[in-house]
């Protein structure tokens, strides 16, 4: 019997949404290890443009550090200003706070991952029985005559 209830369970299981939240100035900073993302403003784009890149918009990863003079993260992605991903391997970087447009905490969504993987099976589902992949199928009629016993 083939195992069809597993690919949406997998599917399920890989799929994860995630949300940004911002952070506001008055809450407290997020403890290490904290997922966060941190936007640039154009003067951060500039400053930070030697270790990061001259088109960076925001950049992803695990807050290592938190001062009043910096941000120390270990660098997961960085998105571009035009929305290019480049990944990283928890590289370092030092980020002053002036270099800041906006700080959010990445937070992982049930919400948005049960309704994507809902979608996700409800589509493989349909796949599978519009091609009746789940076998029993039909044998289309009686088939040919067998042939008369002891002759030719």
């Amino acid at each position: 019997m083939r195992r069809v209830w597993v690919w949406p369970l997998l599917a399920l299981l890989l799929s994860g949404c995630y949300s940004s939240v911002p952070l506001e100035g008055s809450a407290p900073a997020p403890a290490p290890g904290t997922r966060v993302v941190i936007e640039l403003s154009d003067q951060g784009r500039i400053g930070m443009g030697r270790q990061l890149g001259s088109e960076v918009a925001s950049v992803e990863g695990a807050l290592v550090l938190h001062s009043d003079t910096s941000y120390v993260v270990a660098v997961s992605a960085i998105v571009g200003l035009w929305g290019s991903v480049s990944r990283w391997q928890g590289e370092r970087v030092t980020i002053r706070p002036e270099f800041v447009r906006r700080l959010s905490e990445r937070r992982f969504s049930m919400g948005r991952t049960v309704a994507v993987a809902g979608v996700a099976t409800a589509g493989f589902l349909a796949f599978v029985v519009s091609r009746s992949l789940l076998g029993g199928g039909n044998e289309g009629g009686p088939g040919p005559e067998p042939p008369p016993p002891g002759g030719t």
